[in-house]
């Protein structure tokens, strides 16, 4: 059963079958004293080998809402260690692919930045 959601909008099962990366120090530098110092907040890569038009419509017209970008104030995604976390801030980027083959995007990608 699904578990992640983005501005009250859960994921289908077939959304979830992904590969997921969750980073949770995305720019990491080292100081002077050779320690690792972060910035920034953490974000997800989704991809997807193929997505079906429905599926990518989600994320195009219902999540983004067909805009570039677009900041939502509730989700519930999974972190790094495979527990879900809620977050009040989440900017979804437009989903990227390759190609179209028939009815189904390939290589879809889907950015998820400035989680807080």
């Amino acid at each position: 059963m699904a578990s992640m959601s983005i501005g009250g909008n859960s994921f289908t099962d077939e959304l979830e079958t992904c590969t997921y990366i969750f980073k949770r120090f995305p720019v990491v530098e080292t100081n002077g004293l050779g320690e690792a110092v972060n910035g920034g907040y953490p974000e997800i890569t989704i991809t997807y080998s193929e997505l079906s038009e429905s599926n990518f419509a989600w994320w195009a017209s219902t999540i983004c809402t067909n805009l570039a970008s677009k900041t939502h104030t509730s989700a519930t995604l999974y972190d790094d260690q495979g527990d879900t976390d809620a977050y009040t801030n989440a900017v979804v980027h437009y989903p990227t692919y390759d190609g179209i083959r028939g009815q189904w995007y390939q290589n879809v990608v889907v950015r998820i930045t400035q989680l807080s």
